[in-house]
């Protein structure tokens, strides 16, 4: 049986459609037996997969993807190791939180001097458990048939250079590597495929421990580069498959885009964790 390990997922607390254990019940039919909840700018999903992965067979490991921006990009850190109640990136976590219902409120007040009746509540009955972003805003749209999908929300209305938008809290990949690292973990760079090699090795520079080389949106030739980027930096590169559960591709996607035994073991090595030195 092959051995394998995805280190980017999503759950209904952030973007994702499915609960902690229906990811888990999934993860171990599709025989992953390390995965890592990466949910975006929370933590709720991996402090209910400790008490459930055992059941499943799956071992957990704390994870997150903290969103930041750099001279006009938007760079995602996935950090991993780090200690989940660790004070100070709880109180980060916090703030975005309501950061995020600040700025929904605002798209909403945008999308109202338009005639687009959508109010906080229909965005959050979208959210539900998660932290509220634009996606939960274009299902509120689709579900009041304003939109007939996704793609017309984002292109009409949602999309980063409509007026209708407002710019997110962000911070700079460095605070957020510092996030990590101050809670004890190690920062990866997050699906960098589409990023100039210049600007990649600029990225790299800002204290990043790895990069993330396995993706689906990583074509076979930009994930070779990026992994003899990693082996050229001497440094660890991670990979998954940055399941949502939001469509067919998706769905095909888990259990297609991992990292197997001897590519876990060198990015293991990056940090000594008691739960994998027992497994």
């Amino acid at each position: 049986m092959v051995f394998k390990a995805d280190l980017h997922t999503h759950t209904h607390f952030s973007d994702g459609y499915l609960s902690v254990e229906s990811l888990l019940k999934k993860a171990s039919s599709r025989n992953i037996k390390i995965l890592s909840i990466t949910d975006h700018d929370t933590l709720e999903g991996y402090a209910q997969a400790v008490t459930l992965s055992s059941q499943y067979n799956v071992l957990v490991i704390p994870g997150i993807e903290l969103s930041t921006q750099y001279e006009g990009y938007e760079v995602h850190v996935l950090g991993y190791y780090f200690d989940y109640k660790n004070k100070v990136l709880s109180g980060y976590i916090r703030h975005f939180s309501e950061k995020r219902i600040s700025r929904a409120e605002a798209i909403i007040e945008n999308l109202k001097a338009l005639g687009i009746e959508i109010t906080i509540e229909d965005v959050l009955n979208e959210a539900k458990f998660g932290n509220i972003g634009r996606p939960h805003i274009a299902r509120a749209l689709v579900r009041k048939k304003i939109v007939k999908n996704f793609g017309e929300a984002f292109r009409n209305y949602l999309g980063n250079n409509n007026p209708v938008n407002e710019p997110k809290f962000t911070l700079s990949p460095e605070e957020g590597i510092g996030l990590i690292k101050d809670a004890g973990g190690v920062a990866f760079l997050a699906h960098p495929g589409d990023f100039p090699e210049e600007f990649l090795e600029v990225l790299f520079a800002r204290g990043f421990d790895g990069i993330e080389a396995i993706h689906p949106s990583h074509t076979s030739p930009v994930t070779s580069r990026l992994i003899r980027f990693a082996k050229e930096k001497g440094v660890p590169f991670s990979g998954g498959s940055d399941f949502h559960a939001s469509n067919e591709r998706d769905e095909s996607n888990f259990g297609k885009y991992f990292l197997n035994e001897d590519m876990f073991r060198s990015f293991n090595s990056i940090r000594a964790h008691p739960a994998i030195s027992e497994s």
